[in-house]
């Protein structure tokens, strides 16, 4: 509870002291001239009334974006800052619990979390939960044969190429007593080239473009024996999702 606290703490220092930077930058970047209005065919004095005018304009139209790049900007200064402050209570807790227990170990899990993530992009491609029966849940194995039967059954067939994994972030660990209860999330950070097709016709009917993104993603394991299996993904990851994962040994 007191690390989840602290936690909370530095999360609002964070915001706090980005938007009193952030804000002092951008006001004083707001001396963009009106020189581009020098074009309108009006008489001398119209010209200056309406200079004036669309300098209004243009003020507040750039103060709005410059209000919009500074949240934009501290979300994802402050998404990046929480996880890695979420990471760094993670790998106490992983060099705490491996002194007991090996499957704790932190190079293994990333690697165990960046193999499952290119095990999950196959199978989904291939429309082949079976080849991933083995690293998945039961539960998780019922949800995607369900989600790949319709795919199959609507003709759709994800395709996925140019993975690039950025980073991964260990940024929860739940060592129990009882090893069963086990659990940890990795969030994986990078881009990737992912669009739908009609397999029969091989019409895009999702990303048209075919454009790179950017993904995050959460993904949740939990101990089966002296294993870790994919529990669950999260593709929505954001500062209140954060907050409900926790870090914490049990002694």
């Amino acid at each position: 509870m007191r690390s989840k606290f602290v936690l909370k703490c530095l999360f609002v220092i964070c915001l706090l002291v980005l938007a009193d930077n952030l804000f002092a930058r951008g006001g004083g970047g707001g001396g963009h001239g009106g020189g581009g209005h020098s074009s309108f065919s009006h008489s001398n004095s119209n010209k200056n009334d309406n200079s004036s005018n669309n300098d209004d304009v243009t003020s507040f139209g750039d103060i709005v974006m410059i209000v919009l790049a500074i949240i934009t900007f501290s979300f994802v200064t402050s998404l990046m800052t929480f996880i890695y402050l979420k990471s760094v209570f993670s790998k106490k807790i992983i060099e705490q619990a491996s002194k007991n227990d090996n499957l704790w170990n932190f190079n293994d899990m990333k690697l165990h979390a960046k193999n499952t993530f290119y095990k999950i992009q196959v199978a989904w491609e291939n429309r082949d939960i079976n080849s991933i029966e083995n690293i998945i849940t039961s539960r998780l194995y019922s949800k995607y044969d369900i989600m790949l039967k319709e795919m199959i059954q609507k003709d759709e067939k994800n395709l996925i190429s140019k993975i690039n994994i950025e980073e991964i972030f260990i940024i929860s660990c739940e060592d129990f007593l009882d090893d069963n209860k086990d659990r940890f999330v990795a969030c994986i950070r990078g881009t990737i080239l992912d669009y739908t097709i009609i397999e029969s016709t091989k019409k895009i009917i999702k990303n048209y473009d075919k454009t790179e993104e950017s993904f995050m993603d959460n993904y949740h394991f939990v101990r089966k024996d002296n294993y870790w299996l994919l529990e669950d993904i999260d593709n929505s990851v954001n500062i209140w999702s954060l907050f409900s994962i926790n870090n914490s040994i049990e002694k």
